[in-house]
């Protein structure tokens, strides 16, 4: 979805560039460069930021899960093998 809006964005923008250039506006790149700018940023609110950190949590937790599902143990500790060593990670 995020793609999505991301592609939207600039096909818009650049629609109304190619049309402002056309017309032979003067401001033309500096308006696309700014209509850009707001379709793409987030706006700095507190609530954004707080949605943003849940979705690295959650991304960081499924992320560990996968590791340990596939190599049966935390990513930071390494297997021991049954004489003591550490299994290498190519192995």
């Amino acid at each position: 979805m995020a793609v999505g809006v991301i592609v939207i964005a600039i096909l818009v923008g650049t629609a109304r560039y190619l049309i402002k250039l056309n017309q032979w506006k003067s401001d033309a790149f500096d308006t696309y460069k700014r209509h850009l700018s707001k379709a793409l940023a987030l706006p700095p609110t507190l609530n954004s930021v707080a949605i943003l950190a849940a979705l690295v949590a959650v991304r960081t937790f499924l992320s560990w899960s996968l590791v340990v599902e596939m190599e049966g143990h935390w990513p930071w500790r390494l297997r021991a093998m049954p004489s003591g060593e550490a299994l290498k990670k190519d192995e």
